[in-house]
């Protein structure tokens, strides 16, 4: 299975445009709103929704965390998007370097 994570960067609203596929069942009763972002420095926001159309194979949407980022966000060295329970994988995480 791959997953793919695009975050534009806003400092304000944190929203992921998420795309996965797989080769071998369904993904569309995978729910992403349990999603969670963490920093380097212990602040975290909850996932807010998933909005993404079934797609079987292939499936694609957004996924917005609750709150303003700033919180979590500044001052970080990295942001972590936890995903749970995806394809197996109890979690799943993807990083993002904020400064060297």
């Amino acid at each position: 299975m791959t997953v793919i994570a695009t975050w534009g960067g806003s400092a304000t609203a944190v929203v992921f445009e998420i795309e996965m596929d797989t080769h071998s069942g369904s993904l569309d009763s995978i729910d992403l709103a349990g999603a969670v972002l963490r920093s380097d420095r212990g602040q975290q926001l909850s996932g807010a929704s998933w909005a993404a159309p079934a797609g079987g194979h292939h499936r694609s949407g957004k996924l917005t965390f609750a709150g303003d980022a700033t919180s979590v966000l500044q001052g970080a060295s990295w942001v972590e998007l936890v995903l749970p329970n995806v394809g197996g994988v109890p979690e799943r995480v993807l990083r993002w370097e904020l400064r060297a």
